[in-house]
C-alpha cells in the first residue's frame, strides 16, 4: 500500500484575512504572462493566498496569486490580445490563510 504524505489540519487555518488593496502594474505586454508585485501590509513568506477578486481593464486577467516575501504579494498578470495593455490602478480583494503547521 502506498503511503500518502498529505496532511491536513482539522480545525483549518489558523487566520484567514480579507485584505483590499490598490495596484497600478502599468504596461503589461502584448501575448505574455507578466508578474508584478503589490505591497500587502503584514502577508508572511507561509501565508497562502486563498482567493482574490478584481475588477481588471478589459483583455487582462490574472493568472495567480502568491506571497513572494514579508509585505509582497505577486500577481501574475496575462495579456493574450494582439497589443500592450496600460492596467491602470486596479483594486484587489484578496483572502490570506495562515497555517499552523
Amino acid at each position: 500500500m502506498a503511503s500518502n504524505d498529505r496532511r491536513s489540519s482539522p480545525s483549518g487555518p489558523k487566520t484567514i484575512s480579507k485584505i483590499v488593496i490598490t495596484a497600478d502594474h502599468g504596461t503589461v505586454s502584448t501575448v505574455t504572462v507578466a508578474t508584478k508585485t503589490a505591497a500587502v501590509t503584514g502577508v508572511r513568506t507561509t501565508d497562502v493566498v486563498l482567493a482574490a477578486n478584481c475588477v481588471q481593464k478589459t483583455g487582462l486577467g490574472v493568472a495567480g496569486y502568491a506571497v513572494s516575501a514579508a509585505d509582497v504579494v505577486i500577481i501574475s498578470l496575462v495579456n493574450p490580445t494582439a497589443a500592450s495593455i496600460t492596467s491602470g490602478t486596479v483594486t484587489y480583494t484578496l483572502v490570506i490563510g495562515r497555517f499552523d503547521v
